[in-house]
């Protein structure tokens, strides 16, 4: 990986794979009919942004869990020195139909782009979301 994430109680890690980790209540590899909470992030590099705040939004509509998303809240951050934004909001499991909530954070400098997707069920949103924040809080990169 070419970022750290710090160990945060309440996930763990299900698999790191080139610059991607993903984050799952018992650790392992969700499939299409998981339904804790997920988080995967990972770090494009050389990727250049020219409207980050677009990019964000597109990412958020763009989400291939999600059928029918609607987006809550777009706000700019900033996460380990990088700048970025978060987009907030739900939308319908591809396969099972329940109602999602799904976080999606972008962060970008000049090296490339760094992408958090969290998803959470709709009633546990707001715990999952001070966990996804919590996690992502502790980016920071790692250079080669």
């Amino acid at each position: 990986l070419e970022f750290r994430i710090d160990d945060v109680p309440g996930l763990r890690v299900a698999t790191r794979v080139t610059r991607n980790v993903v984050f799952t209540d018992d650790g392992r590899m969700p499939d299409r009919y998981y339904t804790g909470p997920l988080l995967l992030m990972g770090w494009t590099e050389g990727a250049k942004v020219d409207d980050p705040r677009g990019f964000a939004e597109r990412r958020f509509n763009g989400n291939s869990l999600l059928v029918d998303p609607k987006l809550g809240e777009l706000k700019a951050t900033n996460v380990g020195g990088l700048n970025g934004f978060e987009a907030v909001g739900t939308g319908k499991h591809r396969h099972l139909g329940y109602s999602v909530a799904s976080l999606v954070l972008v962060l970008y400098d000049e090296n490339g782009v760094f992408i958090a997707r969290g998803y959470s069920d709709s009633p546990n949103a707001e715990k999952n979301f001070t966990l996804f924040r919590t996690i992502i809080s502790s980016f920071r990169r790692q250079d080669g």
